[in-house]
């Protein structure tokens, strides 16, 4: 087509095939700023969509993906809230009580919240959610076959479930709940990892691409202070855990649909 449109034997062939490699009006084919003014127009609205993307993966990698690598605020905040308490017999939800316990299994931690079978059940969770990295190279290859696009919608789901198993838990006291909602953390975590190399790669090899990347990966490693954040507000302010998760979760919402958008 490249050569038909160089060859200047038939001129009504020629503006067929402009029209439709351009897709444009045959009025506008003599025009020799349309295009221009088009190709400008379409990398301005590129260049705004990478930036709207950007924008999205630093708030959702430093403030969701894998937050529960800085785990201990929220075993204090899990422990405080009464989390497995039902496993220590001399323990009460919330209080700083310490009794003389029956056994080992019912003597305080040092938090004064928690005894040591409630914490090893703590810690299990932690496990649960680490064990999800097995999981990466499904997560690739989901993301390869049906597209990251696909992949941030997987992840946007698995992180509004885990958040919301989490406040039901606040609300009802069904503890178990956590054994769901932390390994779907998990995956979240994982997938985020995936997904800033995605992110990464739209922008233009060299310099950009590098800044990106560099930035991006710098906040996955620093995520594990967002639950030391979430810790520090409940213990500083009025704002309930129930509360904290409620604003938490919306906006979960807000930042995963922006990148979901663009």
């Amino acid at each position: 087509e490249i050569g038909n449109l160089a060859t200047p034997r038939n001129p009504s062939t020629n503006d067929e095939n402009l029209k439709t490699i351009l897709k444009i009006d045959a009025s506008t084919v003599s025009s020799p700023t349309y295009v221009s003014k088009d190709a400008n127009q379409s990398n301005r609205d590129l260049r705004n969509v990478k930036i709207a993307l950007y924008d999205s993966s630093v708030l959702y990698i430093f403030v969701y993906s894998g937050a529960f690598f800085g785990y201990a605020p929220m075993k204090l905040l899990l422990g405080k809230h009464g989390t497995f308490s039902s496993l220590c017999a001399k323990a009460v939800s919330g209080s700083n009580e310490t009794d003389i316990p029956e056994n080992d299994n019912d003597r305080f931690d040092q938090d004064g919240f928690t005894c040591n079978v409630q914490t090893s059940r703590l810690l299990t969770l932690l496990f649960l959610a680490q064990f999800t990295q097995f999981f990466s190279p499904l997560l690739s290859a989901f993301s390869d076959r049906y597209t990251p696009a696909s992949l941030m919608a997987l992840t946007a789901y698995c992180a509004l479930a885990g958040l919301t198993l989490l406040l039901v838990f606040v609300t009802t006291g069904i503890d178990k709940l956590l054994y769901i909602a932390f390994p779907l953390n998990g995956i979240v975590a994982m997938s985020g990892g995936i997904m800033y190399v995605n992110t990464g790669m739209m922008f233009e090899e060299g310099a950009p691409r590098n800044r990106v990347l560099s930035s991006l990966s710098s906040l996955f490693d620093a995520r594990g202070i967002t639950y030391l954040g979430l810790w520090a507000i409940e213990k500083g302010s009025d704002i309930t855990f129930q509360q904290l998760l409620c604003i938490y979760i919306a906006l979960e919402v807000g930042i995963y649909g922006i990148a979901l958008y663009f």
